[in-house]
């Protein structure tokens, strides 16, 4: 998962399921302006593996909300 920051901003990325659940969050912290690479498992918070399938990844920022689609392959 690639993003990037125009400024300094407290960032929050989720993974949620097609049905709305939450299934991890990957980071929630403050980060510094700039282009970021973040990878995810394919496991929820508990350890368990994921199914391959259609995910939403959620980004939130101080200023901003996006979301988008993601797809896990196994």
């Amino acid at each position: 998962i690639k993003y990037g920051l125009p400024k300094t901003s407290r960032v929050r990325i989720e993974i949620f399921n097609v049905l709305g659940k939450k299934i991890i969050t990957l980071i929630n912290t403050r980060q510094q302006a700039g282009s970021y690479t973040l990878s995810w498992n394919g496991r929820d918070e508990y350890g368990a593996e994921m199914p391959s399938g259609i995910y939403i990844m959620r980004m939130q920022t101080t200023e901003t909300s996006q979301a988008r689609r993601i797809m896990l392959l196994k």
